[in-house]
């Protein structure tokens, strides 16, 4: 299982969303260089699902199963969809829009 730490991987991409009043800052020292720090391999079976649709636009979906996982919305786990498109797919939690879904096996979807 992989767990996030307080560090950003070097070429992982993330996005942050959120209401704030003060300018957020990330420095290369942010970043993890030691080899001592290599995450594990994520064994973990995904599904993925590629949607291109008659506009062109090409969405991107994943779901896999974790332990971890809570069993409804995940916010350690599961990506909420950033940006709509005019066709467009996606997992619905409630009312909300994701890319990502973590699902627990006891997860009712």
């Amino acid at each position: 299982m992989v767990v996030p730490n307080q560090y950003i991987p070097v070429g992982k991409a993330f996005f942050i969303m959120g209401v704030v009043s003060e300018l957020i800052t990330f420095k290369n020292s942010h970043r993890v260089y030691s080899s001592a720090e290599v995450t594990p391999a994520d064994l973990r079976q995904k599904l993925r699902l590629g949607f291109y649709s008659a506009n062109t636009i090409h969405r991107q979906l994943l779901l896999t199963v974790d332990e971890a996982a809570l069993i409804h919305r995940d916010w350690a786990f599961d990506a909420k969809l950033s940006n709509e498109q005019l066709d467009d797919i996606f997992w619905l939690i409630g009312d909300d829009e994701f890319n990502i879904l973590i699902i627990n096996e006891l997860s009712p979807i």
